[in-house]
């Protein structure tokens, strides 16, 4: 064991002693970054690749239970039906509807409107298209 090694062997001893961290713990320094020693190196070129996609399908299994949960969670509809009387351009029986929330002023709404309409044109009978007024604050 060169001298290197044993110093990093001992800061990393002194590491886990005031932390209380097994040393076999993932994801544990077993290169500890020390510029001045020579020491190179962090904590994520320690984990493996296994442990990493361990971590990403935890990851993943939990945001889709959090996703779950507040789907089943919410009291209110998933879209709301368009009330009586509104102003709806194609098919008032189609089943794709698109509510689109416009300022007259806005400039990217502007551009939106020609795909809008574009998009009107093409499946016009396919498609049910009301527009809400949301002024800019």
């Amino acid at each position: 064991m060169g001298k290197g090694e044993k110093e990093n062997n001992q800061f990393e001893k002194r590491i886990v002693d005031k932390s209380g961290i097994p040393a076999g713990w993932p994801g544990f320094f077993h290169e500890v970054v020390h510029p001045d020693k020579g020491f190179r190196g962090n904590p994520w070129n320690t984990i493996s690749m296994k442990e990493w996609l361990i971590l990403l399908k935890c990851f993943k299994l939990f945001s889709l239970m959090v996703t779950l949960v507040l789907f089943l969670l919410s009291s209110s509809a998933l879209a709301e039906p368009i009330a009586e009387g509104r102003i709806v351009r194609g098919n008032s029986a189609a089943p794709v509807t698109i509510v689109e929330y416009t300022d007259f002023q806005c400039p990217y709404c502007s551009n939106g409107a020609k795909t809008i309409s574009a998009m009107m044109e093409k499946y016009a009978d396919k498609v049910n298209l009301t527009v809400r007024h949301y002024p800019l604050p």
